[in-house]
C-alpha cells in the first residue's frame, strides 16, 4: 500500500536531507545495510545512491533523487 504523494515527498525529502549531511544512520537490516529512520518508517538506499525506498509495515515509499526521474521532465 502506498502514501499519498504529499507525504511520501516529506518522507524522501527527511531522508535524502539526512544521508546528504552525512548524519549517523539509526541502525542496519540483517543483511548489513544501512537504513535510517524517517517519521516512522525505515529507509534505505537502493541503485548507487540515486534511489531511496521506506517502509512502515505495509506502506511503502518510492524516490529517486535523479534530476531525470523528476516528473517536471516527463513526456
Amino acid at each position: 500500500m502506498g502514501v499519498s504523494c504529499r507525504f511520501g515527498r516529506k518522507i524522501a525529502d527527511r531522508y535524502f536531507e539526512r544521508a546528504l549531511n552525512g548524519e549517523r544512520h539509526d541502525g542496519k537490516t540483517q543483511d548489513g545495510s544501512i537504513y535510517y529512520a524517517v517519521k516512522g518508517f525505515r529507509c534505505l538506499t537502493g541503485l548507487a545512491g540515486t534511489q531511496m525506498f521506506c517502509q512502515r509495515h505495509d506502506r511503502w515509499v518510492f524516490a529517486s533523487s535523479r534530476q531525470g526521474d523528476h516528473p517536471a521532465t516527463w513526456r
